[in-house]
Order: C-alpha cells, then sequence, then structure tokens
C-alpha cells in the first residue's frame, strides 16, 4: 500500500530534482560559453532561467508547508470574493515573472461571485497560473481565466476555466494526474507538489477539478484546467 507520506515524500523529491537538473543545466551553459557572455541577450536568458529556478524552489517549499497545514487545520471558512483573489494571484504571477512575456486576460460572465474558502483560496489560483507559466515553452505566454454559473445538484456554482497556449497534457496522464497516492503507485506519474496542493484545497472546499484540452483533440495546443466551486455567502 502506497501512504500519504510517501507520496509526499516522493513528489518532493521528483520536484526538487527537476530543479536541481535545470540548474545544472545552466551551469553547464555558463561553463560552456566561449563568449564570456558578451552578448548581453544570452546572458539575460541565462539569469532568467536561473531566476525562475529559484522561484520554483522557494514554491516548492511553500506548498509542502501548505499541505501539512491543510491536514493540520479544521475547515473554517467565510465568504471570499473570488474575482479580488484572482487578481491578488494574477499579480503574483506578473511580478514573480518580470522576464517573461505573459498576458492573463479575464473573460467572464458574471461580475462577483462569493465562495466558502480560506486564504488557501489564493494559493489554488497561483498554482494553476505556475503550472500553465512553467509549461510552456512560447516565447509569448498566453493564459486566458474564463468563468462562468453552473448548476450541479441544484446549487449555483463557479467554474473558472485556466486556458493556456502551453505544451498541454497527453490523454494517457489526464486519466492520472490528479489520481491520490493511494489509487497510484511509485512508477505511475502524476501531479507534483503544486497540483496536489491544488486538489486538497479544491476538494476541501467541496468543489471539482479537471483538465481537458483548450482545443478538443488536440492536447499539444495547451490545457484547460477547470474548477468549479460552490457559491457560498
Amino acid at each position: 500500500m502506497f501512504d500519504i507520506a510517501e507520496l509526499y515524500k516522493d513528489l518532493f523529491a521528483h520536484d526538487i530534482n527537476n530543479i536541481l537538473q535545470n540548474i545544472n543545466t545552466t551551469v553547464e551553459i555558463i561553463s560552456q560559453s566561449n563568449e564570456g557572455f558578451k552578448n548581453a541577450e544570452r546572458l539575460k536568458e541565462v539569469i532568467s532561467l536561473t531566476k525562475d529556478q529559484i522561484i520554483r524552489g522557494s514554491k516548492l517549499v511553500y506548498n509542502v508547508r501548505k499541505i501539512s497545514q491543510i491536514s493540520q487545520t479544521g475547515n473554517i471558512f467565510k465568504p471570499k470574493e473570488v474575482f479580488q483573489v484572482l487578481s491578488d494571484a494574477k499579480d503574483f504571477i506578473l511580478k514573480s515573472f518580470p522576464d517573461k512575456s505573459i498576458s492573463i486576460t479575464l473573460d467572464s460572465q458574471i461580475n462577483t461571485f462569493y465562495v466558502q474558502a480560506n486564504d488557501f483560496l489564493q494559493d489554488l489560483f497561483e498554482n494553476l497560473l505556475l503550472n500553465s507559466v512553467r509549461h510552456n515553452l512560447n516565447p509569448e505566454i498566453e493564459i486566458q481565466i474564463k468563468i462562468s454559473n453552473e448548476v450541479l445538484k441544484n446549487k449555483e456554482n463557479i467554474k473558472i476555466e485556466f486556458m493556456d497556449n502551453g505544451i498541454g497534457i497527453s490523454d494517457a496522464m489526464k486519466e492520472v494526474i490528479f489520481e491520490d497516492g493511494i489509487k497510484r503507485n511509485k512508477s505511475s506519474k502524476g501531479m507534483g507538489l503544486g497540483l496536489l496542493l491544488v486538489k486538497n484545497i479544491v476538494d476541501s472546499y467541496g468543489g471539482k477539478i479537471l483538465v481537458d484540452d483548450k482545443i478538443k483533440g488536440d492536447h499539444s495546443k495547451g490545457s484547460n484546467f477547470i474548477i468549479l466551486l460552490p457559491e457560498g455567502r
């Protein structure tokens, strides 16, 4: 049986190893440079790559602490206005990656919506936006947040879609990306700690999370992470 402590350990090891590999690649670029970085653009690129990994490492440690807090604290919620929290999350992303060209647009059918939540709501949005930034090879990163109402089991829900132009998620990965450690074995690949935190937060709010293609039938054009949260004033 694959317990939750083992899951956290393996996910942390996977994520931190990935960060270290990227830093090592950056060091190799520096050591192999014959130009002595007289090319200002090349130097700027290497600095940006290094900063990205520092941000990833910092966020990884932060997410580990948050996951622990979710499991230790009770569900004490209060009404949270979704649009303000989304705006704060957007500002965080843009400030975290000043060297990247990132466009985050909001398309909403409603003007205000409250959910029963806590301060983890911003962590939920930040990690989804970070996921869209990190898994994107385009010089222009485009993230569209689409908001609408949806009724589930006679209850009003807010539907938030995070659509990007990143590398996308294959159909095989979609089937396992949100499975927990009890259902998966050690060899199967699923979510990193960021998405694990996202799922734990959504579950604690009584919501749902799904992943689809931005363009139906072509996962290479980008992903669409869909969050459903019940209304709560």
